[in-house]
């Protein structure tokens, strides 16, 4: 009795939500996407760098995965194939505005995967903390000389957390040319930066 209690408590699958939609149930679309809302957001915010401005792009994404989900059949892994359309919506967006992506700081501080100990002073004062601001502020600018695949690399795997086989299936290219990007980002991201660690 207990099982069958437990099996009517738990929460279908990405893959029975997506059947249940795919045969009609609209109703399914919502719950199926708040599982991954927040980290498809975050992805939005890192490459576009502006809240307001990944609000109104994340509806697009939105509008999109909701035209597309009828026609996924499970060849890749769910949240691979959101991401991808995530990625790929937030690109259009900015090759039509004409701009670079930007590496989102904020995002990679409250995911803590990026450390400001060497941008902070150990006696904080108003002038130190304004030189720590002012540091902060010239990162941002040596994160946005970074070429467009390297910052979404970067993005990726730095803030988001995709290992590389799951970076390679986002942006349909080899683990070892996100390997490659990677790489360089990293190094040219020390390299602008060791002047500004030095001060």
């Amino acid at each position: 009795m207990n099982e069958e209690v437990e099996k009517e408590i738990q929460e279908p699958t990405d893959w029975e939500l997506i059947q249940a939609f795919q045969k009609g149930d609209d109703s399914v679309f919502e719950p199926l996407i708040k599982r991954y809302q927040e980290r498809l957001f975050n992805t939005v915010l890192g490459l576009i760098g502006n809240h307001h401005e990944a609000e109104d792009l994340f509806q697009d994404v939105l509008v999109k995965i909701y035209k597309k989900l009828g026609d996924f059949r499970g060849d890749s892994r769910f949240f691979t194939w959101l991401y991808r359309i995530s990625v790929n919506t937030t690109w259009d967006y900015l090759r039509k505005k004409r701009r670079r992506p930007t590496f989102s700081l904020e995002a990679a501080l409250e995911e803590k995967r990026i450390s400001t100990m060497k941008l902070k002073s150990k006696n904080p004062s108003p002038r130190r903390e304004a030189d720590v601001q002012e540091r902060i502020g010239l990162f941002k600018q040596v994160l946005a000389q970074l070429k467009p695949n390297h910052q979404v690399v970067l993005q990726l795997k730095e803030v988001e957390g995709y290992s590389y086989q799951e970076i390679a299936d986002i942006l349909k290219c080899s683990i070892g040319t996100v390997e490659s990007r990677l790489f360089r980002a990293r190094a040219q991201l020390r390299k602008n930066l060791e002047p500004l660690l030095s001060l």
